[in-house]
């Protein structure tokens, strides 16, 4: 509340999962890492954690950002073990569409795409 740039941020903060809720990610996209403690998830797609970071994104380019607030957190071997059973789509990775700002129908979309491309195979 008393960060005046978050103010500016007219975009919605997403859910992220219900692990962390009280602290604020980024998923920014750009070519090299945004600054301290960032990972590459992706090509051009970093997720920030450090809050000074994730600071200097809302400040200078929340505009290819999207923010979240929690994580979603696995056991080793959780993941792979759900995906083994079918309860996880894996698509190739596009920030475009991961940061767009019209969210509505993306999963329908995201659901229709895995679908094809599975069937396609």
């Amino acid at each position: 509340p008393g960060h005046q740039p978050s103010v500016q941020v007219a975009d919605p903060i997403f859910l992220g999962g219900p692990v962390g809720t009280e602290v604020v990610f980024a998923l920014v996209e750009r070519a090299v890492s945004p600054g301290k403690g960032a990972l590459q998830v992706a090509p051009d797609l970093y997720l920030a954690i450090e809050a000074e970071t994730v600071d200097r994104i809302i400040e200078k380019e929340s505009d290819h950002a999207r923010f979240l607030l929690g994580m979603v957190v696995w056991r080793p071997g959780e993941l792979q073990d759900e995906m083994k059973r079918g309860l996880w789509y894996e698509m190739k990775t596009d920030p475009g569409l991961v940061l767009r700002k019209k969210t509505e129908g993306m999963w329908e979309e995201l659901v229709q795409r895995s679908e094809d491309s599975a069937s396609a195979i």
